[in-house]
């Protein structure tokens, strides 16, 4: 890994943790927009993914782990 890519994994990670913007969100108001769900983590195995993969997934319900959130496509929901 990089320098670059070390502060910026850093740095996301301490925005995140400071930012009053991010609230838990109650399991009552968690409703279904799809009939499959992605999970999303941060491994090599993303750059694997066709265009056409990630629009599938863009379209679905999907969730977020760890450093995904540097990643452009945005997931309904992510989990720190």
């Amino acid at each position: 890994m990089g320098i670059i890519d070390s502060i910026r994994r850093r740095s996301a990670t301490w925005r995140m943790r400071r930012s009053k913007r991010y609230r838990g969100v109650p399991p009552e108001s968690v409703k279904r927009h799809s009939e499959v769900a992605y999970v999303l983590a941060s491994g090599p195995s993303i750059n694997l993914l066709s265009n056409d993969q990630l629009q599938r997934i863009a379209n679905s319900d999907s969730f977020g782990f760890n450093f995904w959130l540097l990643h452009d496509l945005v997931p309904r929901f992510y989990l720190i």
